[in-house]
């Protein structure tokens, strides 16, 4: 479990990386960051301060539209816009199991939005080498056949 010091903590860095997100200051990574944060609060079993709460509330729609500018033509706006409804009813579910789909559902776009931030950088970067093989190494992995190699 983690301490209530921490877990507002947590919330509390939820507020400032989504507002950077909201600035649209590297809105891929503080809107990565800020989802992260807001993971760590909602896994400690503690109830949320209400006033951060729903600053984080307000603060994961104010970024949507950062985000989804900044994943333009790599993610769909509808996924963005839902995935951070998600992480927002998170905060106000009492049901387990409920909470776990809805935080799963936004870890994806955290996953995402990060690893996206990840190619831009090393696109952009000085390490040319790694640039390449990035742009040559496929999002998704191709298909495989699974059954034997040889056929007799």
């Amino acid at each position: 479990m983690t301490t209530a010091a921490a877990h507002d903590q947590h919330l509390a860095q939820a507020v400032d990386h989504l507002r950077a997100a909201a600035e649209g200051e590297k809105p891929l990574l503080t809107g990565a960051l800020g989802l992260r944060s807001l993971f760590y609060s909602l896994g400690s079993g503690q109830p949320l301060d209400p006033q951060l709460a729903g600053e984080v509330s307000r603060l994961l729609f104010a970024a949507a539209p950062h985000i989804a500018d900044a994943a333009s033509g790599r993610l769909a706006p509808e996924h963005i816009f839902v995935a951070l409804g998600c992480a927002s009813a998170a905060m106000g579910n009492v049901d387990a199991e409920r909470l776990r789909g809805l935080m799963a559902f936004a870890a994806i776009l955290e996953a995402e939005i990060r690893a996206l931030h990840l190619r831009d950088y090393l696109a952009a970067g000085s390490q040319i080498d790694l640039a390449v093989a990035l742009s040559r190494t496929p999002v998704i992995a191709a298909p495989y056949p699974v059954g034997p190699t040889t056929v007799h």
